[in-house]
């Protein structure tokens, strides 16, 4: 049996017409897809007077434009931070600023996201399976989700970047000047939360001009988009030297420059951060490549064999062999959001600098079962990649490119740029949100609308498959909230004693960002005066004053905070 739907389905996919955007059927399906997402989040309980992972110096941002209107980024933030310090002070003004306000913020553009994710695909013209497949792919992302519970800028961007490339689907569709206008002006807000945003307009750019070619009007229009942000992005930074604002850090584009100057760099690095990538991807885009191979094998179509998808995927799996073998390691591969105890990070003295293993790791049976799943995604997601880019593109016939072909390249040029700068000088796992979106959105368009048919037995391995990556997810963030929580609660009973000063704690990561980066300059817990420190065991070194219980429910066990402190004479 298989799963369709009346007005969808079954025209001829030059005959399409736009998919209606608010009927009784999306209204049902965006109030599922909000249901369950706020389960998640009651479960997850995202409520705390706390920074988390890099929030704490965005978090300051957010304060001081909340507090005296005034924008001052912290020397620690690499990207531009404007959108997402304006966003958030927006939650602070009703009652003064919280770190729970903020996180407020994230998880309404969280939200927000998973709509537009939906939007998008309806827009493409797919039916409401497949967008909500999607939009619930993307909503219970691990990274999505976990980061969604925070004041960190990816999600945020992700939901901007979503936006832009909605209407800039539009313009390509209608070619409607509204449309470029609202694409570009999302695209700015992008740019301004992270540079990366530029991504999209130059994307869209080099789709117009395969549309058109070197049409004049629309050459200016190809242009124009990434003009504005670039002139923009230039002017912010110039603002920033003016009134003496600290500018961003240049750690990153450090870098990317010393890989462009040294190029042998270059290949070992596209090979081995592009390996671990698509570990990722390939685990997170199952969801979506699982129905979309199905789809495709079970349509009344015959097509002969795609040896350059074959031969891909055989360069990966060599690829796969050699990281194994040299660099033998289960999933996560590339660790910092997802680590092997579950969701993190975790920054605290023992774990992150003494590597004492005080907090139990998920199972080698789960990581193994995780690395499967993660391999057969990712060599999914290369063939039919591969596939989708030799049948869409004819050869030397730009012009013969249909309107999916167009939009396909659109979001396949937006991942690919976007990932350029990660590719050779390395990357964060939460790096690969947009490129999750973007590529779902590639995938759902190389389906035409009748090919997309899917029995019950793939739906169900999918929905399970969403299921599974989710619980992950929601209860790995809650241990992650509830164990920063129950941390936060030993640090304020420690600095309210008059004898603690906070310089003589380490605190851990976000502890030492927040009181103490504006007098020392730095996070790292080597340079802090740690008489006493907060961990999750027993230091050599130090004596235990006091400790505090909480509940982790993966693995099930009550974890436990120990305040310590340094023995006399040490």
């Amino acid at each position: 049996m298989n799963l369709s739907e009346s007005g969808d389905l079954g025209q001829p996919a030059g005959e399409r017409k736009p998919a209606p955007v608010l009927l009784r059927a999306t209204l049902v399906d965006l109030a599922a897809i909000a249901l369950l997402w706020l389960l998640a989040v009651i479960v997850a309980r995202p409520i705390g007077e706390f920074p988390l992972n890099d929030d704490w110096s965005w978090s300051k941002t957010a304060k001081t434009l909340a507090e005296t209107g005034s924008y001052q980024p912290t020397s620690w933030t690499e990207m531009t931070l404007v959108t997402n310090a304006l966003w958030g002070a927006l939650f602070c003004l009703p009652r003064g600023f919280s770190f729970t306000a903020l996180r407020c913020s994230t998880l309404v553009l969280s939200l927000v996201g998973a709509f537009v994710m939906y939007a998008l695909i309806r827009q493409l013209q797919r039916p409401r399976l497949l967008a909500v497949i999607c939009g619930l792919t993307l909503a219970f992302n691990p990274l999505y989700f976990a980061l969604s519970n925070t004041f960190m800028a990816d999600v945020p961007f992700t939901t901007l970047a979503l936006l832009s490339a909605l209407f800039f689907v539009r313009y390509l569709q209608r070619e409607s000047a509204t449309a470029l206008v609202i694409a570009s002006a999302f695209a700015l807000a992008a740019t301004l939360s992270r540079q990366m945003g530029l991504c999209l307009p130059l994307a869209f750019g080099v789709t117009l001009w395969l549309k058109h070619g070197f049409q004049k009007r629309s050459m200016i229009r190809a242009v124009l988009p990434a003009l504005v942000c670039i002139i923009s992005l230039a002017a912010f930074q110039y603002w920033l030297k003016a009134t003496g604002k600290p500018p961003p850090n240049t750690m990153r584009t450090d870098r990317l420059w010393a890989v462009l100057h040294n190029p042998i760099r270059i290949p070992l690095n596209v090979a081995y951060f592009g390996w671990s990538m698509l570990m990722y991807l390939g685990w997170f885009l199952l969801p979506v490549t699982l129905p979309a191979v199905w789809s495709r094998r079970t349509a009344q179509t015959s097509k002969p064999p795609c040896f350059p998808a074959r031969i891909a995927v055989f360069v990966f799996i060599v690829a796969s062999v050699g990281r194994f073998v040299f660099v033998p390691s289960l999933m996560p591969v590339h660790n910092n959001v997802i680590i092997p105890q579950g969701i993190g990070p975790v920054m605290l003295r023992d774990i992150f600098d003494l590597h004492l293993p005080h907090l139990a790791s998920l199972p080698i049976a789960f990581w193994l079962f995780v690395t499967v799943l993660s391999l057969t995604g990712a060599a999914i997601l290369v063939f039919e990649t591969t596939r989708i880019i030799i049948d869409r593109f004819p050869k030397s016939r730009f012009d013969r490119i249909s309107a999916d072909g167009l939009t396909g390249a659109f979001f396949l040029l937006c991942a690919i740029v976007y990932l350029i700068p990660f590719l050779l000088s390395g990357f964060f796992d939460r790096y690969l949100i947009p490129v999750t979106a973007f590529l779902a959105a590639f995938l759902a368009v190389s389906l035409a609308g009748r090919e997309f048919k899917i029995a019950w037995a793939p739906l169900l391995a999918t929905l399970l498959l969403i299921a599974g990556t989710g619980i992950f997810g929601v209860v790995g963030t809650r241990d992650y909230l509830q164990w920063n929580r129950t941390r936060w609660q030993a640090l304020e009973a420690l600095v309210a004693k008059e004898e603690v000063k906070p310089n003589n704690v380490d605190g851990g990561f976000e502890f030492n960002g927040w009181y103490l980066f504006d007098r020392l300059g730095q996070t790292n817990n080597a340079t802090i005066n740690g008489i006493y420190v907060v961990a999750f065991g027993e230091i050599p070194g130090y004596y235990t004053l006091t400790n505090y219980a909480y509940q982790h429910w993966m693995p099930p066990h009550e974890g436990k905070i120990f305040v310590l402190k340094r023995n006399p004479g040490k």
